[in-house]
């Protein structure tokens, strides 16, 4: 992912929806990856990505993002957290089992998003 060309975050805030497109499609081979080797598939890296790309519309929208990264990693980041949480969530509804190894990858993890959103204020 340190290839994020584009000029993604002043296109976005143009209103720009083609660079929308073009992020998605740029980073859904990388998150499709990362979500089907942590027990999930397509449909799922949609729904993750979707949730994603309105995060990152509505920080730049309302001038709240600071990046500290590139815009793909910090999407990737949400993307993680957005999983993780699904994950969670399917493991106490009893769909499924949380794997040791992906709740220590995480550990450190716990509070990106807010983190990156703090960097803003």
């Amino acid at each position: 992912m340190n290839n994020c060309e584009g000029n993604f975050y002043e296109r976005i805030k143009n209103g720009e929806e083609k660079a929308i497109d073009e992020l998605r499609n740029k980073l859904f081979p990388q998150i499709s990856q990362y979500i089907k080797l942590n027990s999930g598939n397509d449909d799922d890296t949609k729904d993750v990505l979707a949730q994603a790309i309105v995060i990152l519309w509505d920080l730049i929208i309302h001038d709240r993002l600071k990046l500290n990264s590139t815009i793909c990693n910090f999407v990737f980041g949400i993307c993680r957290n957005i999983w993780r949480n699904e994950l969670r969530r399917r493991k106490n509804r009893g769909e499924m089992p949380l794997k040791e190894e992906l709740i220590g990858e995480f550990e450190d993890d716990d509070n990106f998003i807010e983190k990156e959103i703090a960097d803003v204020n």
